[in-house]
């Protein structure tokens, strides 16, 4: 399990100043912990960050001597620019119980995609429950050998002793195998032309039989 380490900085002043100067405001809390603690985070380093552990992100965060293990709970983007503007960091034991999105990597698409075939993904992470040492950082899913209407379930998904589908995502659909669309539009453009093409031939032995 990685784990990234992220030096932060005690927060005292409102957050609009230190977003001024360069810093994402945010907060740690845990149930180990006494209080929540205000905190700023360097913005580029958090973005480098988020961009390569997204939702699971999980980071040892040093505050003063002071490391602590966390979980991004919440991270607060800018409707309009998409930047973030606050990010709540919840301090964990690496023993803990905890419910975690983990993201899904769908692998043998392009096979699918050789035979006609295209998969329709409705999920990109499933949440897991478990000990938190035990949680994937990802779930890779091979879609190579499925053939048309297959579905992909969460209760299909292989996963380590320990570690379960949370009840409110154990059931979803992850992805279904359809006709790829590509195909059904050069059908369909294949037979509007036969059909034309029909038209303009009817057309032109109409004309010589008047002709004659």
């Amino acid at each position: 399990m990685a784990q990234t380490a992220l030096r932060v900085l005690e927060r005292t002043e409102k957050p609009n100043v230190s977003r001024r100067d360069g810093f994402i405001p945010g907060a740690i809390f845990g149930a180990s912990m006494e209080k929540v603690i205000s905190i700023k985070v360097e913005a580029q380093q958090l973005e480098r960050i988020l961009k390569k552990q997204a939702s699971n992100a999980r980071l040892q965060l040093v505050l003063g001597d002071t490391d602590t293990f966390c979980l991004v709970k919440e991270v607060q983007r800018d409707v309009v620019n998409g930047k973030i503007l606050h990010v709540d960091f919840q301090a964990v034991a690496k023993d803990e119980n905890v419910k975690l999105k983990i993201p899904i990597i769908y692998e043998g698409i392009g096979r699918l995609e050789a035979n006609g075939l295209m998969l329709l993904v409705n999920e990109n992470d499933l949440e897991l429950e478990g000990s938190l040492n035990l949680l994937p950082e990802s779930i890779t899913v091979d879609v190579s050998d499925k053939n048309m209407g297959d579905k992909v379930l969460a209760g299909d998904i292989g996963l380590n002793s320990g570690v379960k589908a949370s009840r409110a995502d154990e059931g979803k659909i992850l992805a279904v195998v359809v006709a790829h669309k590509v195909n059904v539009v050069e059908e369909t453009e294949g037979d509007a032309g036969a059909e034309a093409g029909a038209e303009a031939g009817a057309g032109e032995d109409s004309e010589s039989g008047e002709e004659e």
